[in-house]
């Protein structure tokens, strides 16, 4: 029993001792559909809590609606991958309305004060020694990517947070993994690597990211390609020896459908695993007694869709389960028909909100690579997307594609002003 408590208080004293690790981990979506988010997040904080990672320094977002949804037939339960074990904890910081694009730059900075009373009230508490580490998926766009409530997270304002962040000395280095559409443009051209910051994303500026996993029996996709390929590879890597550039060369091979992309700091590249991903603290242990032996990567086909396709993707999945000239068949074939409607509007308003503005047809914008944060751009888009869905309402898993063409018009000086005017006029139609 002494030598326990010797040891227990070594340990303490090492990690008072020592710099810490830090990690926010965000699903930025809600709704069945978006299964996949939740169980990306959920798999990212099962991961890191066996690799011995203190939960006083894990934060995590999750609008938590998909382990209970009626559309869930094992209740309490959320996999990644196929046959997969259940990745779901109710041990969630900020959930429902709290999961905002606004709290989430305040929990990034250290802002207790602001969050005081909201969810957990837990913030990052990082020092100028410590790592941080941050976990996001969701849907994205040109220079934004998407929270369930509460609007846009827009790239200038995560730089800006970093940039005092840095400035405030709240970190020593940081690791950014993003999972989402037009993820690139969150960073391209603007996180210089004097930040100490490195950021990975599931695609370039342009494109957009892809899910993978179907499951036949929760009729939905598990996880997103670069999602997976990043935790299956935490899950058994040896934190110790694999570098944070093997599991970024790993991921990049592995995510066949769009470009995997680095930004920042590339010196992080040769650090090791455990530098972010793994506890410092007493609970260091955890992962060599629980998962003693590396876990073998899911034999299953990535199976993999464009993630502006899910809905339509996954309602004709399912139609072939529906019964023959049953109540249900219809209604199914309802909401295709409704899908594909949807589609088809919010194609025909771009079309005509660009020749509204400009007097060329959409194929004619400029085609040349797009950066949110230009000045011209950044100082835009925000408003433009406004603009846009007061009149039309908010963008969709599909429609959101669209957010490109405003950004396109933004760079050829279209006053958000005019999109308003022009989409007030289309969208009543």
């Amino acid at each position: 029993m002494k030598v326990l408590l010797l040891a227990f208080f070594a340990l303490f004293s090492f990690a008072l001792g020592t710099p810490q690790n830090w990690a926010l981990v965000v699903a930025g979506s809600n709704g069945y559909y978006n299964y996949r988010h939740q169980a990306d997040a959920m798999h990212a904080y099962k991961m890191l809590r066996e690799h011995g990672f203190d939960r006083n320094h894990l934060i995590t977002m999750v609008y938590d609606d998909i382990a209970n949804h009626p559309s869930n037939p094992i209740r309490g339960n959320i996999i990644n991958f196929p046959g997969g074990p259940n990745v779901y904890s109710n041990d969630i910081d900020y959930r429902g309305n709290t999961v905002t694009a606004e709290n989430f730059l305040k929990i990034l900075f250290g802002d207790k004060n602001a969050m005081h009373g909201v969810g957990s009230g837990r913030v990052i508490e990082s020092g100028p020694d410590d790592n941080i580490f941050v976990f996001f998926s969701d849907h994205g766009a040109p220079g934004i990517i998407s929270f369930p409530v509460g609007g846009y997270l827009h790239a200038a304002d995560l730089i800006n947070t970093i940039t005092k962040m840095h400035d405030a000395k709240k970190y020593h280095q940081m690791l950014l993994y993003i999972e989402a559409c037009e993820s690139g443009s969150m960073f391209d051209g603007k996180l210089p690597a004097d930040l100490h910051v490195f950021a990975a994303t599931a695609a370039n500026p342009t494109e957009s990211s892809w899910a993978c996993y179907w499951d036949d029996d929760r009729n939905a996709y598990l996880g997103d390609t670069f999602a997976v390929t990043v935790l299956e590879d935490s899950d058994r890597a040896d934190m110790a020896s694999e570098t944070i550039g093997t599991q970024f060369a790993r991921a990049k091979s592995l995510t066949t459908e769009s470009h995997v992309m680095q930004y920042g700091d590339t010196a992080i590249l040769a650090l090791t695993l455990n530098n972010f991903l793994m506890g410092r603290s007493s609970y260091l242990p955890i992962k060599m007694i629980a998962n003693a032996a590396p876990q073998p990567l899911p034999r299953a086909s990535f199976d993999q869709v464009n993630s502006r396709d899910i809905v339509l993707a996954t309602l004709l999945r399912t139609l072939p389960k529906q019964a023959p000239g049953s109540p249900e068949q219809a209604a199914h074939m309802a909401a295709i028909d409704a899908e594909l409607a949807h589609r088809h509007t919010a194609d025909r308003r771009t079309r005509a909100l660009v020749h509204a503005v400009t007097g060329t047809g959409l194929h004619e914008l400029s085609p040349r690579r797009m950066n949110a944060l230009e000045p011209q751009v950044r100082d835009c888009l925000p408003h433009a997307i406004a603009a846009y869905e007061a009149a039309c309402g908010q963008f969709s898993d599909y429609s959101i594609d669209h957010v490109k063409t405003l950004a396109h018009l933004c760079e050829l000086g279209v006053a958000p002003a005019e999109v308003a005017k022009s989409a007030l006029k289309q969208c009543r139609l």
